[in-house]
């Protein structure tokens, strides 16, 4: 028995084995027996690494010391590092390589409970492993493969006291622990709120908006705690904070996948319901089939009425719900004509009128709505919509429609009716520019509603590329769309509306004419200072030699003054 421990592989460097020769030794165990097996059992794995690792630093460049250089020694250093060969690092490499193989291939997770409940000072070396992000990466793994190993939760919360939240947001045990869970969400979504201010339709709060929504939908009980904890956060706060949390909490439930949406639909009602008040059952009932079957019903619309008329009415947020408004707006404003007959009508229309310019204030013990402007909205609605059942031309319905798209809610359903005239019907041929007119003229009076006409833009831009028509034809069409871009640009959608003609630039989605012409209209109106973010996705565009050449540049002196104040600044 003796020997076969002595017989373990290079045994002689385990750490006790000055205890082990002791004892043995006053077993009856001569020195020259037990260095013999000492020997025997010894193949140098550890000396043999080391050699190895001391070949690859020493076989590896030397890497001089950099002084202050010129800007071509500097490019030229820099093209240099491409074949620099780092020894020391490829070393690392390597080692740590073969120990994350090794401990995962013999990694137990109950033997790594026991030491971690039995002797909290086995694992000392945790908090300094951390510190490492390759071996942070490496428990990422196993945590992922052996999710309820308590030595492993240990370390994800040391990993997020140590403040590396954004590393564990895509480890799914993470969501598994409430305080590890929240420092993740509140990590991701502070950056989300930042990245707003670009704009919603930019890629970089698209991009930041994504993670959150990967964060939060790790689990059901995730997004069920995300949920209720913004709608509570938009209740108890004002300003800016109360609309950014109720914003993000609808985009998040709107982001779930058709099959989870009715799930999330009646997790918002029931919500609702509880932090405002006790309303009808029949009520949100009512609201629920309708939202599930996706079509009205005019008896349960005329139930909702009902409640709503009263002086003391139901919470406003019940017929806020988004999906419900939009089978409304489909009902109402679509560009086939209304699908409600003349009898429901003025009920449809009033409660759009209701959500949208109702204001709420107050607890559910002592709540108070305000209907000033309930009467000015309702009327402005339908006149909008006895304007668009007209047969008249568009041009001799442009003055009217830009008097009564003042009102938010009625240049809303103005999009809707564009939208669906634009992009579902299956050929419309040339469009008149009065439909132009008016996105812009919305565009420039309702900022909320800009990234609802950049997606119409966007989407009837898609259309018309992907049509079977003559080429000049459909290059004039897309120019009056670039005239759209350009408007928005002017009126605070400079990042979405850039990002959108770089990537189509990058997808070979449009024709390099079609962005000089784009270019040409945005140089002439824009002025500095400029921001670093305009700027970084302005010059690619500005410097695309198949966009300027040089004889173009020559004879467009704005381009050429860009190009100089981005080189000097």
């Amino acid at each position: 028995m003796v020997r076969d421990v002595f017989s373990k592989r290079d045994l002689v460097l385990e750490c006790d084995i000055g205890d082990l020769v002791e004892q043995w030794k006053r077993e009856g165990m001569s020195l020259d027996q037990i260095i013999e097996i000492l020997t025997q059992s010894y193949s140098a794995t550890a000396q043999v690494c080391n050699v190895l690792t001391s070949f690859f630093v020493d076989l590896g460049d030397h890497r001089p010391t950099r002084r202050r250089r010129s800007r071509k020694n500097r490019e030229d250093d820099e093209t240099a590092d491409g074949d620099f060969y780092d020894g020391r690092l490829e070393a690392e490499r390597c080692v740590e390589m073969a120990l994350s193989t090794l401990v995962v291939r013999y990694f137990s997770p109950e033997v790594a409970d026991t030491i971690f409940e039995e002797d909290s000072i086995g694992i000392d070396w945790l908090p300094n492993l951390i510190s490492h992000r390759c071996w942070r990466s490496f428990l990422y793994g196993l945590m992922e493969q052996h999710p309820h190993c308590l030595m492993l939760n240990f370390a994800m919360k040391l990993i997020s006291d140590a403040g590396y939240q954004n590393e564990i947001s895509s480890v799914n045990s993470a969501a598994q622990q409430l305080d590890i869970f929240s420092r993740v969400f509140f990590t991701s979504l502070e950056k989300t709120v930042l990245k707003r201010k670009h704009g919603e339709s930019s890629d970089i709060y698209q991009d930041a908006f994504t993670e959150l929504f990967r964060v939060v939908s790790q689990g059901e009980h995730t997004f069920v705690y995300t949920y209720a904890l913004l709608k509570r956060a938009a209740l108890k706060s004002k300003g800016w904070r109360a609309a950014a949390s109720e914003h993000l909490a609808e985009e998040l439930r709107l982001a779930i996948s058709k099959r989870h949406l009715v799930e999330a639909t009646s997790l918002r009602l029931s919500i609702t319901r509880s932090q405002k008040n006790e309303a009808s059952q029949h009520l949100t009932q009512a609201i629920f089939m309708m939202i599930n079957k996706k079509e009205l019903n005019p008896a349960d619309v005329s139930l909702i009425y009902e409640h709503y008329i009263m002086p003391c009415a139901p919470p406003i947020d019940f017929i806020r719900e988004p999906l419900f408004q939009e089978l409304l707006f489909d009902a109402l404003f679509h560009c086939d004509g209304p699908k409600v007959g003349v009898e429901h009508r003025d009920k449809y229309i009033y409660l759009v009128a209701y959500a949208a310019s109702v204001v709420e204030k107050g607890t559910k013990a002592q709540k108070n709505q305000s209907r000033n402007d309930l009467d000015a909205c309702r009327i402005a609605l339908e006149r909008a919509l006895s304007l668009l059942e007209c047969d008249d031309d568009w041009l001799t319905l442009l003055n009217p429609l830009i008097e009564v798209c003042n009102t938010a809610v009625v240049s809303s359903a103005l999009l809707y009716f564009i939208h669906s005239m634009l992009v579902n019907e299956p050929h419309i041929g040339d469009v008149s520019l009065a439909v132009f007119v008016l996105l812009d003229k919305i565009a420039t009076l309702h900022y909320n509603l800009q990234p609802a006409v950049f997606n119409i833009c966007c989407d009837y831009y898609d259309k018309v590329s992907s049509e079977s028509n003559v080429a000049e034809v459909i290059i004039e069409r897309q120019r009056m769309i670039i005239d759209r871009l350009v408007h928005l640009l002017t009126v605070g959608s400079a990042i979405p509306v850039i990002e959108r003609m770089n990537s189509m630039l990058e997808d070979a989605a449009i024709d390099a004419s079609l962005v000089r012409y784009f270019l040409l209209e945005v140089l002439e109106i824009i002025a500095p200072p400029f921001s670093e973010q305009f700027v970084a996705l302005m010059t690619p565009l500005v410097e695309n030699v198949e966009i300027f050449d040089k004889l173009v540049l020559d004879r467009f002196p704005p381009a050429v003054h860009f190009i100089n104040l981005c080189n000097k600044n």
